[in-house]
């Protein structure tokens, strides 16, 4: 049985939510980079003087727990990031602390 896709989209990538039986599929994963400033200092950067920017990683970035970490053979520099992964159900601005956390 043949696919209606000229090239196969890529597998939904899921993640467990904690407390709950169900799952999260990933789609966007926007990041900040500069954010820390020691490891700015680290990766050869000034904090004071170079602003923070945003960006953004492929859903397929994500390493599910206990999963091996895939690179080339000849890297020898590997640096892995660990990131938190926040879920926002619905659209909105300016929302005041209290009635937002009273939310979920």
């Amino acid at each position: 049985m043949g696919s209606n896709f000229v090239i196969d989209p890529p597998a939904v990538i899921t993640l467990p939510v904690s407390g709950d039986s169900r799952s999260f599929a990933v789609n966007r994963i926007y990041c900040v980079g500069r954010h820390y400033a020691n490891y700015a200092r680290e990766m050869g950067h000034d904090p004071d003087r170079e602003p923070l920017f945003f960006f953004m990683r492929p859903a397929s970035a994500i390493v599910a727990d206990g999963k091996d970490i895939k690179f080339p053979n000849l890297s020898n520099d590997l640096r892995h990031e660990i990131e938190m992964v926040v879920a926002i159900g619905k659209g909105a601005s300016k929302i005041p602390k209290r009635p937002a956390l009273n939310t979920f």
